[in-house]
């Protein structure tokens, strides 16, 4: 699961891997103002993105995942490993 937390630690908003589209957990925060100008023209590698919209400058993402017993670790260590967060310019 995911949450996304704004600076001082309030929760805006949350969501799990069944929001995912192709197995592919990608999400954007954007402000109000960045939502109307990102909603005129969707660029192609946002079309299967999960979207929220807080008024924010600043927040922290917070993924979580669960580990049913200890096959699971590199699994989960994995998909951990390979995610990432990165602040882009839209």
């Amino acid at each position: 699961s995911v949450s996304v937390y704004d600076r001082s630690g309030h929760n805006i908003y949350s969501f799990n891997d069944h929001s995912a589209t192709g197995r592919v957990l990608d999400s954007i925060v954007l402000t109000p103002a960045q939502m109307i100008e990102i909603r005129k023209e969707l660029p192609e590698e946002l079309q299967g993105a999960i979207f929220v919209e807080a008024p924010v400058d600043e927040g922290m993402f917070v993924i979580r995942s669960f580990v049913p017993d200890d096959s699971w670790k590199p699994v989960v260590s994995r998909f951990l490993e390979q995610s990432s967060c990165e602040l882009q310019a839209y």
